[in-house]
């Protein structure tokens, strides 16, 4: 996240822990926020998280306007439009949602990914998977 930011927004500061003061504006602060993680069958896990990314405007903090605010909405709206390149992965966003709380903008949204479970030859056993299967090789030697 913090790469897509910089890379669409230089100049801006990023923080991804609580800043109390000397914070620089214009900047963005990253929340991330596990919601939950639910075993989608033996093989794979489903992953959900929240994130919040809250705009602080180069205005001073009890003047930030929303004029400000819907601009940056905007942008940053086609900046995530693109996905989220996680590692080998891009995740792609299902919904952006924009607040503004205290006149600071906040975009929203879920990314939603699987993640392998770790299969071991134990398990595999213990279920009795792939016992019955017969390779290419083993059906040549029989004919």
């Amino acid at each position: 996240m913090k790469k897509v930011l910089s890379t669409n927004f230089a100049g801006h500061a990023i923080y991804s822990e609580a800043v109390i003061e000397n914070m620089a504006r214009p900047s963005f602060f990253i929340q991330l926020m596990p919601l939950n993680s639910t075993q989608f069958n033996e093989y794979y896990r489903e992953q959900k998280v929240l994130i919040d990314i809250s705009y602080f405007s180069d205005e001073p903090a009890d003047l930030q306007s929303n004029l400000k605010n819907f601009e940056m909405a905007n942008l940053l709206e086609n900046a995530l439009n693109n996905g989220i390149k996680v590692l080998d992965r891009v995740l792609n966003l299902q919904e952006l949602d924009f607040n503004i709380v205290e006149r600071v903008l906040h975009s929203t949204f879920t990314v939603l990914w699987y993640n392998e479970n770790v299969v071991t030859q134990a398990y595999l056993d213990e279920h009795k998977i792939a016992q019955n299967v017969t390779t290419t090789q083993e059906i040549a030697n029989n004919n």
